[in-house]
């Protein structure tokens, strides 16, 4: 049975300002709190994140929805944890790939929400250290971060995607 939106909004992290961020991550993480990847249910993993965004950038006391992009190790999650603004809908996943922001920004666009990228610019070699650090779970094997390493750098994130701004941090 699929989740409700109140029992999807659980799993999505709010802060006291309410500003929410919304992770594919987060459908990724099973009961016994260990992450994995499946590839037969990634394609419902993207749906449900995408659904709850939607549904969250639907909110009145929402303004904006910004799209976290860089590849594993990058820092989005680090910098999402003291960043946030009040009435602002973060979607925290890799977005190396337009087509991966395109769904997004249209999204906002049917919404009539201005949506902003922010792009981490962390090097390649530091991400390389960040994700051997991490929990044997989490650790993305190193030629995913340089594919997605090389698909940023061949696709950057473009104002012609339709973002009304790109920070880059």
């Amino acid at each position: 049975m699929a989740e409700t939106f109140g029992e999807r909004l659980k799993r999505v992290s709010k802060t006291q300002k309410e500003s929410f961020v919304v992770s594919p991550d987060d459908y990724r993480v099973g009961e016994d709190g260990l992450y994995r990847s499946e590839r037969d249910k990634e394609a419902g993993i993207w749906a449900t994140a995408h659904s709850t965004f939607k549904e969250l950038l639907s909110r009145p006391d929402v303004t904006k929805a910004v799209a976290m992009v860089g590849i594993p190790g990058a820092g989005k999650s680090t910098w999402l944890a003291s960043h946030k603004e009040e009435g602002v809908v973060y979607f925290d996943a890799t977005m190396v790939r337009p087509k991966y922001r395109t769904r997004l920004v249209k999204i906002a666009r049917k919404i009539g929400k201005p949506i902003e990228a922010l792009v981490m610019k962390t090097k390649l070699d530091v991400c390389l250290k960040r994700n051997a650090a991490r929990t044997p779970d989490r650790v993305v094997p190193e030629f995913v971060l340089r594919n997605m390493h090389r698909d940023l750098a061949e696709s950057p994130v473009s104002r012609d995607e339709g973002f009304v701004a790109i920070v880059r941090a």
